[in-house]
């Protein structure tokens, strides 16, 4: 199937309808038969289509309308509306135009609800609730919340039956608009740039499958439970890219990891419950198929491992490169201090400007400020590099589990450390880096390089520093 520049709405029903919009047209085709069933010129902000696939909704300058999918029926006009939400056969969530807040309308009686949470930040996703016709959820930036919705004596309401707070905010900021429903409609799945996220439509807990320092760029079911498509990246801190990115089929169950063939690795992928089928986008051109063409499954602590070595391997390269013809090698010399604690550990690094919380110190001229810095569990010892402008006293906090092998602390100005256990810490001078631009940091990775063999694989930076976690799976 072809189209000209066009993007396939993203629609949390699961009909066999796909909607395929342009800048100025709008064409439904049926996905089991590959019929066009409606065609129009003209621009929309938004665009969903029903469950069944018999209606669809388009909103163009604050109306929207609902239509039928064959042949384009006008059957109910809103105004005051920027986008419709499919979430029953008997109600929709409708989310108005002038405050971007939503509100249930019943397709029986034209009646209205609002959605009220105790939340003050506006509703972003409403989400069916998987057998129960009567449910809904809502997310948004703070939390989770699930709604019976009753009608009564031409009454329409919404009660909250359950709320969750958001763990973490980068998800419900990244992941909760780009995620598909899986194959049941049980769970909605997304990434948040980083991890794997699937969030439990019944009850609303998330489960999460990390990578790290891997990042999930989109992630995608199938029609396997427990297996999903996965587009991970791994980049140097100068940007190189490891040559094995791209799209993964994920076994969450085992943990493993089968690299995708062919072009099928590097194109965008979206699963059509209706028609058990996945499709490829490689715009102008869209196709399906019922499966992807991968290699062997392998443990994902495998493909990350070799990520990670891949993409250090090329930032060492580019350290030597840029030496002056006669300046030390960044090999690890077989009489440093840390080359047996190093030998199979991945390096992390934090640097500020300064501290944001001050510690105060009558008579000094210059204050000396506090970093937290908690090390979580790991399966590989931990080598941290610790870097500021103005003296930082750094606390770290090892968690249970954590493998802390050596602290090497740089800065402009003489920090200390405290809590690093039977940790070896280092001085390394006067290295200051708070950004991963410019020549600071490529001199603070040349010298972490020549302390332990390998430069940053992860780096987090900030003018004021606060808190940080490093280490985990």
């Amino acid at each position: 199937m072809q189209s000209e520049r066009v993007s396939l709405v993203q629609d949390t029903g699961q009909a066999p309808v796909a909607a395929l919009r342009s800048t100025d047209s709008l064409e439904l085709i049926a996905l089991d038969s590959g019929r066009s069933m409606f065609k129009e010129r003209g621009a929309y902000s938004e665009v969903s289509v029903s469950p069944n696939g018999r209606l669809f909704a388009q909103t163009a300058s604050g109306v929207a309308r609902i239509r039928s999918s064959d042949g384009g029926e006008t059957l109910l006009q809103l105004q005051d509306a920027s986008s419709i939400h499919w979430l029953s056969t008997w109600f929709i969530g409708v989310r108005r135009a002038n405050n971007r807040h939503m509100h249930l309308l019943s397709l029986r009686t034209a009646e209205e609800a609002a959605i009220r949470t105790s939340s003050p930040s506006s509703t972003e996703v409403l989400l069916p609730s998987p057998d129960n016709s009567n449910r809904f959820n809502a997310l948004n930036l703070l939390g989770m919340y699930q709604y019976e919705v009753t009608e009564q004596d031409g009454k329409l309401e919404a009660m909250l039956v359950t709320e969750k707070p958001s763990a973490d905010r980068r998800f419900m900021a990244a992941g909760m608009w780009n995620g598909q429903l899986s194959a049941d409609g049980s769970e909605w799945v997304t990434s948040d740039q980083s991890k794997l996220l699937r969030i439990d439509l019944r009850t609303l807990e998330v489960q999460e499958n990390s990578f790290d320092p891997v990042s999930v760029r989109s992630a995608t079911p199938t029609s396997t439970p427990e297996i999903f498509v996965v587009d991970l990246n791994m980049r140097s801190a100068a940007g190189w890219q490891s040559s094995r990115n791209g799209n993964y089929l994920f076994n969450a169950s085992q943990g493993t990891l089968a690299r995708v063939d062919g072009a099928a690795t590097q194109r965008r992928v979206q699963y059509f419950a209706a028609i058990n089928r996945l499709v490829h986008i490689n715009h102008p051109t869209l196709w399906f198929s019922e499966r992807l063409a991968t290699g062997e499954p392998v443990p994902a602590a495998e493909v990350v491992a070799a990520m990670l070595d891949e993409t250090n391997q090329q930032t060492l390269r580019q350290i030597d490169t840029e030496e002056q013809p006669n300046s030390q090698s960044t090999a690890l010399s077989t009489d440093s201090p840390l080359a047996h604690l190093v030998r199979n550990a991945q390096v992390e690094g934090i640097g500020v400007y300064e501290a944001r919380e001050k510690i105060a110190q009558p008579g000094q001229l210059r204050g000396t400020g506090r970093v937290l810095v908690n090390v979580r569990r790991s399966g590989r010892p931990v080598v941290l590099v610790l870097s500021s402008y103005e003296s930082v006293q750094w606390n770290i906090k090892l968690e249970p589990g954590a493998k802390l092998a050596a602290v090497l602390v740089g800065g402009y100005y003489d920090s200390t450390v405290l809590g690093a256990g039977e940790a070896r810490v280092m001085k390394i001078g006067r290295m200051s880096a708070h950004s991963q631009e410019g020549p600071d940091f490529l001199a603070l990775q040349r010298e972490v390089a020549r302390w332990v063999g390998k430069p940053i694989s992860l780096f987090q930076s900030g003018y004021y520093g606060s808190t940080y976690s490093v280490g985990g799976p």
